[in-house]
């Protein structure tokens, strides 16, 4: 009995945890997006130069790695909700 009560909680802070994560990673997923929209930063050293940075690689790896957390995650809840072996 005890372990049922404990594996019922271990599941919902699961679900609940596994619902944040998704959450977090569209809205990180928004602000990936919204910088591909600039081609540089530009900015200034000690010295007065001007320095410029391109993003473009450096959001698509972002961009890569918030798609593939919210594919695992949304496997996970798929097979968590799915599952082939209700009790």
């Amino acid at each position: 009995m005890y372990s049922f009560i404990v594996s019922a909680m271990g599941s919902k802070l699961t679900i609940t945890l596994s619902i944040v994560l998704l959450v977090v990673n569209l809205i990180g997923l928004y602000f990936i997006i919204s910088l591909y929209g600039y081609d540089e930063i530009i900015s200034h050293d000690d010295s007065g130069m001007e320095v410029s940075i391109n993003l473009r690689n450096l959001i698509f790896v972002f961009f890569l790695i918030s798609v593939l957390n919210l594919l695992f995650i949304s496997i996970s809840m798929m097979s968590k909700f799915f599952s082939l072996d209700k009790r």
